[in-house]
């Protein structure tokens, strides 16, 4: 299967390395798609409505993620205080 997949949205270079087509409606479809998932997933991220303000989603985004990395730690912590294994 070489040259074109652009039903893909990636195009395979002479070396048969893959690279993704710039501008393809395919691939800019699967990231708005996946910024509506984002968006869903982190607390918060309802309320950022604007398509292009996808900077602040990612800060939201690795705000949460800290956050929950916080509250593992604390939780391991916890568990190790009372003998209980994670």
């Amino acid at each position: 299967m070489r040259g074109d997949d652009s039903s893909l949205g990636v195009k395979r270079s002479k070396g048969g390395r893959r690279r993704r087509m710039s501008g393809s409606s395919s691939s800019r479809g699967s990231v708005e798609r996946k910024v509506r998932e984002l968006r869903s997933l982190v607390p918060g991220g309802e309320q950022i409505h604007a398509d292009d303000d996808h900077h602040e989603l990612l800060s939201l985004t690795a705000d949460y993620i800290f956050q929950l990395r916080l509250q593992l730690h604390l939780l391991r912590a916890l568990c190790d205080l009372y003998n209980l294994q994670a």
